[in-house]
C-alpha cells in the first residue's frame, strides 16, 4: 500500500531550517556542543517531515545514499587535503611559513 506524496507546506518546507539553527545556537550557547549533534538532529526532523509528507523509509534512506555518493570526490579531496596540512603542522612546515 503506497501512500500519496505531496507538497510540503511552507512551514513543513522551513522546519528542518529552523530547527537546525535552534539547535546550533541552544547547543552552542547553552552546553558547548561542537555543531555537529545539532546538525544530526536538524537530520532527524528532516526525515520526519519527510515521513509525514508520504515518503517511505526506504525512499529517504536511498535519497540519503544517493547523496552522499555524488559528494564522495569533494569529501575525499577535503581529507586528503586535511592530511597534508595536519602532516605540514607536525613536520614544523606551517610554523616556519608563518614565522
Amino acid at each position: 500500500m503506497e501512500k500519496n506524496i505531496r507538497q510540503p507546506t511552507t512551514f513543513e518546507a522551513l522546519l528542518p531550517i529552523i530547527a537546525m539553527m535552534v539547535f546550533i545556537i541552544a547547543g552552542i550557547k547553552y552546553w558547548d556542543l561542537e555543531p555537529h549533534i545539532p546538525i544530526v538532529l536538524a537530520c532527524i526532523v528532516a526525515v520526519i517531515i519527510a515521513m509525514r509528507i508520504g515518503y517511505s523509509w526506504d525512499s529517504v534512506i536511498s535519497g540519503i545514499l544517493d547523496s552522499l555518493g555524488r559528494a564522495n570526490e569533494a569529501l575525499l579531496i577535503i581529507m586528503v587535503v586535511g592530511m597534508l596540512i595536519g602532516s605540514w603542522v607536525l613536520a614544523g612546515t606551517m610554523p616556519a611559513m608563518i614565522y
